[in-house]
């Protein structure tokens, strides 16, 4: 199914979808999906394809659900009807901007469960970003040594065929590695034992960073609130949005990037 992100507005994006699933499965007319969404007819949701109608708050949540958009995605096309029901040009361009930034740091591609299963250890994901790390060296052996030794050789080597095979890198003749996108998402809203162990992965390396690495280099913050469950979805779109603007100030171009972060914001129960 197409990518939000590769759409800067609304109606093309709701149409694109629609079409794309209509050629999926032949069922998913029009009608179909006018009737998951809990409308008497198609008419409201083809006038919102069109742009003649924007969604209201109550038809765009129950939008995001059947569409099954993540947390991301929902924020990213909160911002395009945001622009489209804009009472000015002044709030139009502020709403725009946002887009145009998330639009500029957000993954284009996803990948399905099955294909994420493949590059689900840590490493692979760590080797994708080191390639845009000035300097890169494609050498499986200075991988290792970049990643502390945490991997043989052998294992950069093979991180390295599978991102190719994905068609998430590419490389020439002479071995030099060029990223064929910028970057990825993974499917949404799923059970899935691959992300469950990728998260698993990273907090016990962060475990071990906590007495390995020096505190000026990392940092650790954790604070205990007590929270209205029903603000849950507002609390999920304000740590989008600062990920957004973190990644927007602080991610190095290609020149410059000298190191691989991870950044990794854990919201959960603690009673029930």
């Amino acid at each position: 199914m197409p990518s939000v992100f590769t759409f800067k507005t609304f109606p093309d994006y709701l149409t694109a979808y629609l079409e794309a699933a209509r050629k999926a499965q032949a069922k998913q007319s029009l009608r179909w999906f006018a009737r998951r969404l809990g409308l008497k007819s198609h008419s409201y949701l083809a006038a919102m394809a069109t742009g003649a109608k924007a969604p209201a708050p109550e038809m765009l949540a129950n939008l995001i659900a059947v569409l099954g958009l993540g947390v991301e995605e929902a924020t990213y096309l909160r911002l395009l009807v945001a622009m489209q029901t804009a009472a000015t040009p002044e709030e139009r361009a502020f709403f725009g901007n946002q887009a145009a930034s998330f639009h500029t740091h957000a993954a284009g591609v996803r990948l399905d469960l099955d294909r994420f299963s493949l590059i689900a250890e840590w490493y692979h994901l760590a080797v994708f970003e080191m390639t845009k790390l000035k300097g890169f060296d494609p050498d499986p052996a200075a991988i290792a040594a970049r990643l502390g030794g945490a991997i043989p050789p052998e294992a950069a080597a093979d991180s390295l065929d599978r991102l190719t095979r994905l068609g998430l890198i590419a490389r020439g003749p002479d071995g030099a590695v060029t990223r064929c996108i910028e970057g990825f998402t993974t499917s949404h809203n799923i059970p899935s034992s691959a992300i469950r162990g990728f998260h698993r992965q990273m907090l016990a390396l962060a475990a071990r960073t906590l007495d390995e690495v020096p505190v000026p280099e990392r940092l650790f913050f954790a604070h205990t609130i007590p929270l209205d469950r029903a603000r849950l979805d507002e609390a999920s779109r304000l740590i989008v949005e600062f990920r957004q603007r973190f990644e927007a100030l602080l991610a190095a171009p290609d020149a410059t990037a000298d190191r691989v972060y991870h950044l990794a914001i854990q919201l959960f129960p603690l009673t029930v």
